[in-house]
């Protein structure tokens, strides 16, 4: 019972992590994508599979603010895996590109 509670905590505070998305300010075809893998990461938000799958649709429609927040959700959820640290830098270093240009 211990353990079902504590894995209940740890998902609800993982789905609180996840990065908010208003999906009608997408364009269509964008909408469809990201929100059959927001639909995944909210069904499954202790899974770093599921969180990083949001990631990478975010990544790919470079929407980098709410990519970043994925990928840093997916590396606490699975912090020894290499992909999403690496992948989160990807988007990290396009944000920095971005604000350079911005000023």
């Amino acid at each position: 019972m211990v353990l079902a509670v504590a894995a209940w905590t740890v998902a609800l505070a993982a789905q609180s992590n996840l990065p908010r998305i208003a999906l009608d300010s997408y364009p269509p075809a964008a909408r469809d994508d990201i929100d059959r893998a927001y639909t995944l990461a909210r069904s499954r938000p202790d899974d770093d599979q599921a969180v990083g799958a949001l990631a990478r649709t975010l990544h790919a429609w470079e929407q980098w603010d709410a990519a970043h927040e994925a990928y840093s959700l997916a590396s606490r959820l699975a912090p020894r895996r290499p992909d999403w640290p690496y992948l989160d830098a990807v988007v990290l270093q396009r944000l920095a590109v971005s604000c350079a240009h911005d000023t």
